[in-house]
């Protein structure tokens, strides 16, 4: 009782001394993203965009890697020659591939359970929270700040845990645990140095990691929203399937 009078009392202050009410803090999942969709633009640029295109240079790659996103759950990703693999929400295909001594192979399906990843891969570049149903878990601390934190549920069952800066409800940290032949497996990214594209706040660098191992630097070199990709961009061969 005691502490809601002091509460109280504080906001009546801030009232008296500013003309207007502090911000409330966030309670639910709904304020945490409804605050994060501002900067994207807000819900009606949201419900409007569809499609994004990420090129991404990772630390350890010696080629570009571009990643295409058909909300809610459609991927495309090209590793410069190496590769090209597409995800159509349930099973996940490589259409190229070329394994590390040079030796190409023909297409085929990717094993059921590795599929995940490709669920994941969705996740990192656009917010699961704004397609799925998501809970918040409250604050935690990480690093010293204390941010907010969302968990998502993909339709495949990997968990993303989102965490926002509580000033912005910019995203600062993206976390992944995915079960795959009974060992989940524990991978993460760091966002930083946000930059305005096209009307939406999005990150021009990241960091990557994967279990205990060390974070490894990444750039995006380039975003783009609104892209319109043909029909058969995300499709999976008939005689894979």
């Amino acid at each position: 009782m005691l502490r809601q009078i002091i509460g109280s009392a504080l906001v009546l202050l801030s009232i008296a001394c500013t003309g207007e009410a502090p911000p409330r803090e966030p309670s639910s999942a709904a304020d945490i993203i409804s605050r994060s969709a501002e900067n994207w633009g807000g819900m009606e640029r949201l419900e409007s965009l569809s499609a994004l295109r990420a090129q991404i240079t990772y630390h350890e790659h010696d080629y570009p890697v571009t990643i295409d996103v058909s909300r809610p759950n459609l991927v495309r990703s090209t590793g410069g020659e190496r590769y090209i693999s597409v995800f159509d929400g349930e099973r996940a295909a490589f259409l190229h591939y070329v394994d590390r001594d040079g030796i190409p192979s023909d297409p085929f399906l990717v094993d059921e359970e590795e599929v995940k990843d490709w669920e994941a891969e969705i996740a990192w570049i656009f917010p699961a929270y704004f397609d799925h149903r998501s809970d918040y878990l409250g604050l935690r601390s990480v690093e010293g700040d204390s941010l907010h934190v969302l968990q998502v549920i993909l339709p495949l069952g990997v968990r993303m845990e989102y965490y926002l800066d509580p000033l912005t409800f910019l995203l600062r940290r993206a976390e992944a645990y995915a079960t795959i032949r009974g060992v989940t497996h524990h991978s993460g990214r760091t966002y930083h140095d946000y930059r305005d594209v096209e009307g939406v706040k999005y990150p021009s660098h990241m960091e990557f990691f994967y279990g205990e191992g060390k974070p490894q630097p990444a750039v995006f070199e380039t975003v783009e929203f609104d892209v319109e990709f043909p029909p058969e961009h995300f499709l999976i061969p008939e005689n894979l399937r």
